[in-house]
């Protein structure tokens, strides 16, 4: 159940975004609305390498993922919201990856070091370049 979540999660992007790509014609929020996307399909990408290779070793961890939940109820709020202010969605996606970050370093606290907590802490990694970046953008919009 946990892991459908993350090919739901996936399949839910890819509609997201074809469903959106031509009603976000503003720079701004088209702009961060793609590089979320690009974002978001590279960690369902990661996350389904993870799964195929190191299920095993994970074990029960992926059960202790709140974070995926939490991304993917804001895709699933900004949606059904039909939000355009670029601040809001970048606002609202901050949260939702920090939520993911710290689920990571929760599961990575739990495991001993391994291949699949390796390619844990790249995942991790790049959430976290992913949370600064996005708290640059909402400074950015702020001051606006």
């Amino acid at each position: 159940e946990v892991l459908n979540r993350f090919d739901d999660f996936q399949t839910f992007l890819v509609r997201y975004a074809r469903r959106h790509e031509k009603r976000r014609s503003d720079g701004l929020a088209a702009g961060l609305f793609s590089e979320f996307v690009q974002h978001g399909l590279e960690l369902g990408h990661s996350l389904e390498v993870l799964r195929s290779d190191h299920g095993f070793a994970l074990g029960n961890t992926w059960v202790q993922f709140p974070g995926l939940d939490a991304l993917n109820s804001a895709m699933q709020r900004l949606d059904a919201e039909d939000i355009d202010d670029v601040e809001v969605i970048a606002q609202g996606l901050l949260e939702a990856e920090a939520s993911l970050r710290d689920s990571l370093d929760q599961v990575l606290g739990q495991l001993d070091a391994t291949p699949a907590s390796e390619a844990l802490v790249n995942l991790r990694d790049a959430v976290d370049q992913r949370v600064r970046t996005l708290s640059s953008d909402v400074s950015d919009f702020q001051k606006m």
